[in-house]
Parts: structure tokens; C-alpha cells; sequence
């Protein structure tokens, strides 16, 4: 089978599903704390868990979008594969989702530390966790489930211009050059 991401070989659909879960069950615990001490609304903590659920949802349709690359066929779209009997059916975007995750993943960034210094997360798990995490952001950042949020015929050319923001963001974050030069 092959990996999610060229850029994370290491991490497997399974390491993927595995960390959502995780990260699902967290996420109970942590958001019902939070509202119970009234730093978050009920809403917001239905938010957050919904999305990562929809997340979940996701990375079950891009492992089935990418199935027949193993076969040697070409992937289907992800926007094509049918959705799960009992599936939320989510209505989050692109934007929101991925913006989820980079929340979550920029949270890790402060929290992490903190716990390693209690002993509460070793540096392995921390890394690995994050890892993979990071993983599902770049299957959303290779553009899957990409939608402008504008339609189409309203700035034609605003979809490349959108998305060319979405890249440059990318690379001062990463250190990359994904935006490349320009189209004329």
C-alpha cells in the first residue's frame, strides 16, 4: 500500500486514522473541560469536534481516491468517492478543515514542550504525533477537496490567484517554493 504523502513515506493510512482517532478522543475530554470551565462555548467545542470528525471522514475518502494508484490506474478524484453509509455528510470546507488542522498543529507547537517537561508526552510521541497529523494537512495542501471560495464564473482567473495565496502561505511557513513563477 502505498503512503498518504510523498513527503511523509513513514506515515501509513492506518498511522493517519490512528492519530485522528486519537486526536477525536482527545478532543472529548479536553473540549467538555473547557466549556465546563467556561473558556469555550458549547458551540465552538462542537465545531472543533465536528470538523475533526469531517477530517476523519476525509481520510477515508482520499486512501479510497487513491486506491487504484496501487494497481498501477490512475487515482480517482476525491470529490467523486461516495461518502460512507452513516456519514455526517459535512458541509466544512476546504479552508475550514484545513485551517483545523493547522489550529491543532500550531497548539502542539506551544503544548507539546510543556508536557515532554512534566513527563506527560515523551519527544518520540510528540514528534510522531504531530507527524502525522502534519501528514493530513499536506494531503489537503496537495489540493484535495480543493474549491475556490468564490464561484468560478464570477473571477475566472481568481481560482489561480486564490490558490497561488494558499501556496505562498504554504511556502513562508515551510521554507519551500511551491508558488513558483507566476502564469502570465
Amino acid at each position: 500500500m502505498t503512503c498518504p504523502h510523498h513527503a511523509y513515506p513513514d506515515v501509513s493510512w492506518s498511522d493517519l486514522r490512528t492519530e485522528i482517532l486519537r486526536e477525536i478522543a482527545t478532543r472529548k475530554v479536553n473540549l467538555f473541560a473547557l466549556v465546563t470551565k467556561g473558556r469555550i462555548t458549547r458551540e465552538e467545542a462542537d465545531y472543533e469536534q465536528d470538523v475533526m470528525n469531517a477530517i476523519l471522514e476525509d481520510a477515508e475518502r482520499f486512501r479510497k481516491a487513491l486506491a487504484p494508484v496501487d494497481q498501477g490506474k490512475p487515482m480517482i478524484n476525491p470529490l467523486r468517492v461516495e461518502r460512507a453509509e452513516g456519514s455526517s455528510q459535512h458541509d466544512y470546507t476546504w479552508h475550514q478543515r484545513r485551517a483545523a488542522l493547522t489550529r491543532e498543529l500550531e497548539y502542539r507547537q506551544r503544548l507539546y514542550p510543556e508536557m515532554i517537561r512534566k513527563g506527560r508526552l515523551t519527544q518520540d510521541q510528540a514528534n510522531l504525533y504531530t507527524r502525522r497529523l502534519t501528514a493530513m494537512r499536506g494531503l489537503y495542501e496537495y489540493g484535495y477537496d480543493y474549491a475556490p471560495s468564490f464561484p468560478d464564473d464570477r473571477a475566472p482567473s481568481g481560482t489561480w490567484s486564490e490558490w497561488l495565496a494558499i501556496l505562498t502561505d504554504i511556502d513562508a511557513r515551510d521554507g519551500t517554493t511551491l508558488a513558483g513563477p507566476r502564469p502570465s
